[in-house]
Order: C-alpha cells, then structure tokens, then sequence
C-alpha cells in the first residue's frame, strides 16, 4: 500500500513539471511558469476555487526568472503563487529574497514583503527595503515605502520610494533622497545612480555636503571614476571663507578645482571681495583654503566700501578682459615681499613737501633765536622767565600754565607764509594721518591677504573716483594698488591724473595716498574748451574719505591756471618752479604754493590760441570715463544665504540605519572623531606655534623615537617637528588594556636659559569613543571634552592647555 501511495505521488509530481499557465495575448513562451521541482505537491479545493499547495525547497521558473521557498500555494484560477519562507528569486545575475513572495503570473509581478527584503545586482549592490515589487518581464524593481542601497564599498543611496531597472542598471530614488557617497553627503528630490557609467544624477533641490563645503542646484551628476560633480540651475555654493553662485559648476575633487559659468559671482567674506564674470576658475587649497581665481568674460571685482560723506554706499568695482584674484597665508609668502612691499610704502608715504616745510620753519626758527639771543629785550626776558620758575618751585599749590613761545609772541613777529604751513594746511594733514609705515606684517602668522591682477581694458568705479589702464596689480601685503598702461583717474569728475605709473597705498576707507612717476600731470575742466594744467616729473596726491585732499607736484613743475573774473574766465597764469602743493576741497583747488618758482607770466585768454593753452602731453580723456558702476558690470551684488542653508538638515540616513542596523550612525560618529582629532591637532599646532615663538634660542634638536603606531599625529610631528629645534619626549600608547589604544603626546623644550615649555594632549580610540559615548558617559582631557547634552544629541568640545 505504502508503494502504491509513492507512485501515485511521483505521477503527480511529473505532471506538476509540466504544467503551463497561458495568459490572453500572451505568447506561449512568456506565458510558461513551470514548477521544476518540488518535494511535495497536491491539489486541493476551497470554496470551489482550486489550490495547489507545494512543500519544498521549491523551484519555478518564468520568463528567465527561477523563484525558490519552503512552500507555496497556488491558485489556479487567479494564477496568483504566494511563496514562503527562505524566498528567493534569480534572474540573470539579479537576486531578491524575502520571508513572503506574492507572484501574479499575468501581470509577471512578484511582491516580495517581510521585515528585511533585499535585492542584490552583478555589482554587488544590495538593496534593503521591506517590501519590494520586482516585474520580470522588464527586470525591473520598486519599492514604494522607503528603501536603501548600499554598495561594496560602503556607499548608500536611499529615498521615499526606490526604484531598480536590471536592464539598464540604474538605481532610482524620489521623494526625500539621501546619499552618501565618496565621503559626498547629499539630499534630493530625485536621485538616479547608473552602476554601468559609475555616475550618480541628482534632480531639483539637490544639496551636497563636502567636508566644510556646501553645494545646492536643481540639477546634475556626480562621476565617481573622474571624481567630478557637475551642477546646474540655481547653483550655490559655500564654505567658511567664500560664497559662490552660477548656473553650472563643475568641481574636479582630486585636483580641488572648480569651474563655474554663466552669472557667476564669489564672494570672498574675510577680504569684503565679490568677483563676478561668465567664467571662472577656482582652485583651493584643501589646507589653508587659500583661493585662486581666473575670471573671464565680462569680469568684475567689487571691493565693499564704507559709507561716504553723504551717507551712500561707497564700494570699489572693477572690470577688465581678464581678472586674477588669489589668497594666501602670510606665512607662506617669501620674507622678500614684505621686505620690498614695507620699502616701497616708506616711499609713497615719504611727505617731500612737509619735509621741506619742515626744515624752512627750523632754518627760519634757528635765525630768529641768534638774532634774539643777541638783544637786551631776550636778556631781560631770560632773567624774568628764571625769576618766575624759582617762584613756581616754592609755592606747590599754585596752578603750572604752559609757557607760551616768546620767540614770536614777545617779539610780536610772524614767520613769512612761505616758511610754514598753513593752518588749513595742517588741517589737510591732520586728517589724512598716515598708518603706520614701518613692517606692516610678520611673514609667520596664518593671517589670509588677499592680491589681484586685472589685465586689458582695465575700468575702476568708485563715487568720487573712476579710472582705467591696461593692468592693474594689488596686494595686500603692502595695500598699494598698481596701474601701468596709459593709467588715468578721474576725481569728482572734473580732475583728471595721467602719468606713465601710478600707485595707490589704499586703507580701510580707501584711498589714501597717491604716487604719479614720469609725466605725471594733472587737469581740471573748467569748461568745455578750458583745463588748468599741472605737469611735473613726480606727483603726489593726498586722498580723505575717496577725495583729493591735496597734490604736490614734485621737480620740474609747470602750471597753466585760468582765473576767473564775473565768472567768466578772463586770464591764464603759465608758472614754473621747483615744487608746488596745492590744497582741495571738494574737487577745487583752494590754495596753491610755489616753492622755488622761476618764472610767472600771465596771457589774456582773448585771442589765446589753442596751442599756448596746452602743455605738452595734453590729452583730455573724459569721454573714456565710466560714468555709472553700470559701466563696470550691471550683476547685482548678491545678498549672503550662508545663515539660510546653515539651518538645512543634513541627511538622517533612517532607512539605511533601519535596515543597516546603524551604519550611518557609525560612519557620523567616526567622522564627528576624526574632526575632534583634527580639531586637537589644530590647538596643537597652534600652540606649538606659539611655544616657538616665545623661545628666544633653541639648543636641543628633536629626539624622535621608533613608533609603531599608524596615526596622523605621527606623521604631524615628523613632518613639521623634526625640523625644528625642541625636543619630543615622545609619543606613546598607555593603555588599562591590551587592546585600548589612549594616545598621550607630551612635548618638552627648553632655551639656553634652561627655562622648559611643556605642552600635553590625549586622544582616545575610536572604539572607546564609541563604548562610552553609548554609555552617557563624558569623555574628557586635555585635547577635548565629549558629552551628551540635556536632549541626548552629542557635542564635543575642543580645548588643548599648554602648561609653562
């Protein structure tokens, strides 16, 4: 009997391998599902509807697709197999598995649900969700309650809904996306990963997170083989010293370079800079985050200004056919530079005229004392004044009164006004007071100074002053600007300046001071066919709040000066002298002084020809002044938005840390690790800084001993100590267990005085981090304290003591 049951069951298992199911408008071959084996199978009927019911392992196959479980039923009339336990289904080189497999054979769609559901790809991606709807006719899945992919080397791309085409082996996510990728963090509508081309494209409000950048668009890719990212529409960009926007923007990783076009604009925030073009090339130092820019088509600087005399933004903008800008620490600039740079300001700041005056009012003051230490009135004046003093001396209540300078009041004489200066004069010179001209920096501190070069077609706007050249070169090392190339400047419109060379010493206001060499001249337009004319070898002019205060004309002057008469000009005055300074006050010149003059003449300006009324080398350029700073860029100056995307949400990662058991969350912890070490290596540089500039000599070289521990701070102190004169007592593992790993640095240095510097830092161990973290427990020492605050978030605080 037990032989006969056997082969009743073995007749109806082959019968179940042959088995076929066709759907209307199906071709025989698509419409095929076989059961290829089963170890158990029986038809059965519940409520006049037809089951058979399969006990596995199991196996079907349709349309290419082999679909395995423990056990099946399966309705004949809905052709419909719901599939058990251990489910899995191969298709080509695609797997799925799940605990529950819901397959309708006419619509070739399985719907796999449980706690866990994954797919994996040729690439060995692995994609998580739990519950997954995978057509295998077109090879294609989707998950529309949230899902993850991660791939083999770490990286996670996940999204509200996802999606996985075989074929074309894309991976496609919407909704609210996240990804992590290349240590790339980003957030976007939609995202599609193409494993064949390695290439991720992000869709409308795609935000990216770098490192301390920050990046946002509507659109674009990443290329993981080149490590490019491409973005466009609605660009932005940030980090902790610029801003940046465009409409496309291609950032090349491995080299730190970026391409932007179209409506671009920088704003370097720690210099007060915008730059703006239709094309720039961005390169940063990943260190010290210094900046080089070339900026073509149609680019503009604009320099931020205080607000002027009336009130009015005052900024500087600045166009040429190309621009270089560049930042860079001073510490990495060559000591020369501020040599020359601190040189060349001593000479623009160098006041030949107050010297001069200077030393007239002392040869005027030195003649008058001989002449009155001679005279019986100075006699009688010296006995009084030392009678006076003994009396102050024995009366200690009585009130001191200053001395007045008896030279002149006793005298009741006056200095001759060409051997002094003018109270307005001094006035002039008061205000305008010069910073200071000795070295401006030290070439050893990290502070960023900020230089430009302007090429071709060069055009500044500023309120009061407009000028253009061929090339114009700043720096910040020394605060002068320099113009060559036919420079001229335009001030308060009717005051033009030409020479061959013009620099400019600029200041937190602006300009300052002026220096014109070789053919200096300058013109004022009194009316359409008139200027007055000053030319020299030398001239220098004194600038307060952008306005020219005061020229000196220096060797060789010549001047043509109208005067006026019923305010009809009337006569030319032609003079010659040495050195002339002239004082101003809003764009007209107030007092002129001759110094050494040699000839003075005056012509009647009726029935003057035109070639008597000009100096050599006269050439009235006012119709190449830009009028408007329109004429330099009609972009608008962009508002900051560092505040508004500082409170964007980073990505959350909740899919990924739901079906990664906590990947994400680990690979936060490990960089928020990374960034307190890096933060402590910072205070350790610093401070080691600091340390060797308080020393005055150093006597001990470095004693570094073998270390066998791979850390950044070994290569730090190799690297950067060993070449300086301290001694390390080094740097050791002490654990309170075999495989903890507490990092202890303590440095000693001593100078020839014997006095010792000591400065001590820990670190800690990844895992140990972790271990008391999860525990609530603070984590603290001399390198950085980590806690958890009153709603559980983690903080870190960095804090590195040195103990002298």
């Amino acid at each position: 009997m037990a032989k006969k049951g056997f082969i009743i069951f073995l007749s109806v298992f082959l019968c179940l391998g042959s088995f076929e199911c066709k759907a209307q408008g199906r071709s025989d071959n698509d419409s095929l599902v076989s059961l290829l084996s089963a170890q158990y199978a029986r038809l059965f009927e519940k409520e006049d509807v037809q089951y058979r019911m399969i006990k596995g392992p199991a196996v079907f196959l349709h349309n290419g697709a082999y679909m395995y479980c423990d056990s099946a039923i399966w309705n004949l009339e809905t052709d419909i197999i719901d599939a058990f336990y251990n489910v899995k289904l191969v298709q080509d080189q695609t797997v799925l598995t799940s605990d529950h497999l819901t397959y309708t054979v006419a619509e070739d769609l399985a719907e796999f649900t449980g706690n866990l559901v994954e797919l994996y790809d040729a690439d060995g991606n692995v994609f998580r969700s739990n519950n997954l709807s995978y057509n295998t006719r077109d090879s294609i899945a989707v998950s529309r309650r949230g899902g993850t992919m991660r791939d083999h080397d770490g990286n996670v791309i996940e999204g509200d809904t996802g999606t996985y085409d075989a074929k074309a082996g894309t991976f496609t996510f919407s909704g609210d996306t996240h990804v992590f990728m290349d240590t790339l963090f980003l957030r976007s509508t939609v995202i599609r990963y193409d494993s064949n081309e390695n290439r991720v494209h992000f869709g409308r409000d795609t935000r990216m997170w770098y490192e301390d950048y920050f990046m946002r668009a509507d659109d674009g890719w990443y290329d993981r083989d080149n490590d490019v990212v491409y973005f466009r529409l609605n660009v932005y960009m940030n980090d902790p010293d610029y801003e940046g926007w465009c409409e496309e923007l291609y950032y090349y990783r491995q080299e730190s370079t970026i391409d932007m076009y179209t409506n671009v604009q920088v704003q370097d925030t720690t210099h007060k800079a915008v730059l703006m073009a239709n094309s720039a090339h961005l390169v940063i130092d990943t260190l010290t985050n210094d900046m080089d820019a070339t900026m073509t088509q149609r680019p503009a600087l604009v320099y931020y200004g205080n607000r002027d005399s009336n009130n009015e933004p005052d900024s500087l903008f600045l166009t040429a056919d190309t621009l270089f800008y560049y930042t860079r620490q001073m510490r990495e600039l060559p000591e020369e530079l501020f040599t020359e740079g601190n040189s060349l300001r001593k000479d623009i700041l160098f006041d030949a005229i107050k010297e001069a005056d200077d030393k007239a009012y002392q040869d005027y003051q030195d003649k008058k004392r001989l002449a009155l230490e001679k005279t019986a009135e100075y006699q009688a004046m010296m006995r009084r004044r030392t009678t006076a003093a003994r009396r102050a001396l024995d009366s200690l209540t009585r009130a001191e009164a200053p001395v007045p300078d008896t030279i002149y009041t006793l005298l009741g004489q006056k200095v001759p006004a060409d051997a002094l200066i003018t109270v307005q004069e001094q006035n002039v010179i008061a205000a305008a007071a010069s910073p200071s001209s000795d070295v401006i920096y030290s070439a050893t501190d990290s502070t960023s100074l900020a230089f430009f070069n302007a090429y071709y077609n060069v055009k500044v706007y500023r309120n009061r002053i407009q000028g253009k050249c061929d090339s114009l070169y700043y720096s910040d090392v020394d605060s002068i600007a320099r113009m060559s190339g036919n420079p001229v400047l335009w001030e308060n419109v009717k005051n033009q300046l030409t020479s061959d060379v013009m620099m400019f010493v600029l200041n937190q206001d602006g300009l300052y001071r002026g220096n014109m060499q070789n053919n200096a001249m300058i013109t004022s337009q009194e009316d359409e066919m008139h200027f007055d004319q000053i030319k020299s070898t030398e001239m220098m002019g004194h600038f307060v709040d952008n306005e020219l205060a005061r020229f000196d004309a220096l060797g060789g002057v010549t001047a043509l000066i109208y005067l006026r008469e019923d305010n009809a000009l009337t006569t030319m005055n032609s003079k010659d002298s040495r050195f002339l300074m002239v004082t101003m006050k809003d764009g007209d010149a107030q007092r002129f002084k001759y110094y050494e003059q040699t000839s003075s003449d005056a012509y009647p300006v009726a029935g003057l020809s035109l070639d008597r009324q000009r100096l050599k080398g006269f050439n009235w350029r006012g119709d190449e002044r830009p009028k408007t700073r329109m004429d330099i860029t009609t972009a608008k100056v962009r508002s900051s938005e560092r505040r508004r995307y500082s409170l964007l949400i980073q990505p959350n990662f909740r899919y990924t840390n739901q079906y990664f058991d906590q990947y994400m969350a680990d690979v936060y912890d490990e960089i928020l690790y990374n960034r307190i070490k890096r933060d402590s290596l910072e205070r350790v540089r610093a401070d080691y800084r600091a340390l060797m500039e308080d020393m005055d000599n150093y006597v001990n070289r470095v004693v570094v001993p073998a270390l066998e521990e791979e850390d950044a701070l070994n290569e730090f102190l190799l690297r950067e100590m060993a070449q300086e004169d301290v001694r390390l007592w080094g740097i050791e593992p002490q654990p309170e267990e075999p495989e903890s790993s507490i990092l202890s640095i303590k440095l000693q240095a001593q100078n020839n005085s014997s006095q010792k510097y000591n400065i001590s830092y820990f670190f800690v161990s990844l895992r140990d981090f972790k271990k008391q973290q999860n525990e609530g427990i603070h984590l603290s020492g001399p390198g950085f304290t980590v806690f958890r605050d009153g709603e559980g978030s983690l903080r870190y605080e960095t804090h590195c003591q040195r103990v002298v």
